[in-house]
């Protein structure tokens, strides 16, 4: 079995197949290969394509070529047994023209051997019981820490420390994490009583923009321009809230690393991000399922009302409670991602 990951490795399949034409002992070995981020395809121009080492006939649209240029990710698409993605959400959007810039027809012809696995996150890490990292330990079963862990990040950040809701920020400042949503909803969000804090590096002029209104709301809003692996981990266990406003997903990670921490996430739903969040909608709430707050078009409009449910859930201490908790039980290890690639590699070694 061969596993390959994205662009980089997407050759792989290609010269498996090629290989076997001379070489016997490579027939049957089944390859899978996963996209993590469809954007990011490995185009080259097509007089390069000699550089490959596959034989010319490979470069044609039904293989390697792509508007004149090589794809090398079409390498992985077309000759992989299995072909997964990191969300089953993902899986279903990069076949639309939406969602698979550029390649979706192409995904489609392979559409019965792609599927969506989602990522996992270590536990042994990620765990607010016993995280080194944070200023005070706390669990599902007791959440008396949580508070202690909210007024140390106020007080790092500068952030009066008022009982207001938290809502904290971890991300590459980019247009496609939703950044320029969340500046763009900045004047009306800090209307409202709660603080903001956000960590990441990323696009300048989005970095320059958040700056600026930090500098004209000091008491509201606090912006870390920097990568700190420890002060993210604070940020999960200090936050009532998590912001994601993703316009693209594929799966995601700090949403899993939230619900650990008894941080509710505010998400968009699309990618990972919609097959792990469950929105805290009545049904949901009594049902016991609902573990945060997800909104659906990629516009100040929706994102604002989701800001306000988060507000809401905030002012009734049983129902963040039970968000919280519910959030917290959620099984998002690699123990269980793990199980489903084991059921693929069985599948593609029967039937390669």
């Amino acid at each position: 079995m061969i596993h390959c990951n994205d662009w980089h490795t997407a050759l792989a399949p290609a010269f498996l197949k090629v290989s076997q034409r001379v070489n016997p002992s490579w027939r049957g070995i089944p390859t899978v290969f996963t996209i993590h981020n469809l954007i990011y395809q490995g185009r080259f121009p097509g007089a390069q394509f000699y550089q490959t080492g596959l034989p010319e006939r490979l470069f044609t649209p039904d293989y390697l070529e792509y508007y004149g240029d090589v794809n090398v990710m079409k390498a992985g698409i077309a000759f992989a047994s299995r072909i997964t993605t990191v969300s089953p959400q993902y899986a279903e959007e990069i076949q639309t023209p939406e969602g698979g810039w550029g390649l979706d027809g192409y995904l489609r012809t392979r559409s019965a051997d792609i599927s969506g696995i989602l990522n996992g996150i270590d536990y042994a890490e990620w765990n607010p019981a016993e995280d080194p990292l944070i200023p005070a330990h706390f669990s599902r079963k007791n959440l008396r820490g949580k508070g202690r862990c909210k007024s140390a990040l106020q007080a790092d950040l500068g952030l009066p420390d008022k009982n207001v809701p938290l809502f904290g920020c971890v991300s590459r400042l980019v247009y496609e994490k939703g950044i320029d949503l969340l500046i763009d909803s900045l004047e009306m969000l800090l209307r409202e009583e709660l603080q903001l804090a956000v960590l990441g590096t990323g696009d300048s002029e989005l970095e320059r923009r958040l700056a600026e209104a930090s500098q004209r709301h000091p008491e509201h809003l606090k912006v870390i321009l920097r990568y700190d692996e420890a002060l993210a981990h604070q940020f999960y266990a200090g936050c009532d809230f998590f912001l994601m406003p993703s316009r693209s997903e594929p799966c995601g990670l700090s949403q899993m690393y939230s619900l650990a921490y008894g941080a509710i996430p505010v998400v968009r739903y699309t990618g990972g991000l919609a097959n792990s969040v469950r929105d805290a909608t009545a049904r949901n709430l009594t049902d016991g399922r609902a573990t945060g707050v997800v909104f659906r078009q990629p516009a100040v409009e929706d994102f604002m009302r989701a800001i306000r449910r988060a507000l809401e859930i905030y002012q009734d201490p049983e129902r963040r409670r039970r968000l919280r908790k519910a959030g917290m039980a959620e099984d998002f290890s690699w123990e269980r991602s793990s199980r489903e690639y084991e059921r693929l590699y069985r599948e593609a070694l029967v039937k390669p």
